[in-house]
């Protein structure tokens, strides 16, 4: 819960280093997106974004545009797309060092307004 609390004093971090790292959000139920934002604390070097209906198959967004901006902030735009999960893979973290997030943020292409803060379901894959 601390990569979606509105709160960049607190965070997420990896339980091991190196690549293949994730942080995925559990909407409840499908919710279209077309953008997420990654606030990270300087260990990322890369991100996918991906989807699920079922959490344990999932599939790369189409479209995808990842800009890393100066202060390590991931703007990752892609094709609206509606399902239940969606998840940030760390793709080329240093292997010697924790992802580590402050801000994981998805947003609506409605209204481009964050649709989840403070509720999600987070995990770690190692």
């Amino acid at each position: 819960s601390n990569a979606n609390d509105d709160s960049e004093g607190t965070y997420w971090e990896a339980n091991t280093n190196g690549n293949g790292q994730w942080l995925a959000m559990d909407h409840g139920s499908a919710t279209t997106l077309n953008r997420i934002v990654i606030e990270e604390n300087d260990r990322i070097d890369g991100v996918n974004i991906q989807y699920s209906d079922d959490g344990s198959s999932w599939t790369t967004v189409s479209g995808l545009s990842v800009v890393e901006s100066p202060g390590k902030t991931w703007t990752c735009d892609f094709t609206s797309t509606s399902h239940r999960y969606f998840r940030a893979t760390f793709t080329a973290s240093g292997s010697s060092r924790k992802v580590s997030v402050r801000e994981m943020q998805d947003y609506n292409p409605a209204n481009a307004t964050v649709t989840v803060n403070g509720y999600g379901d987070y995990s770690t894959s190692w």
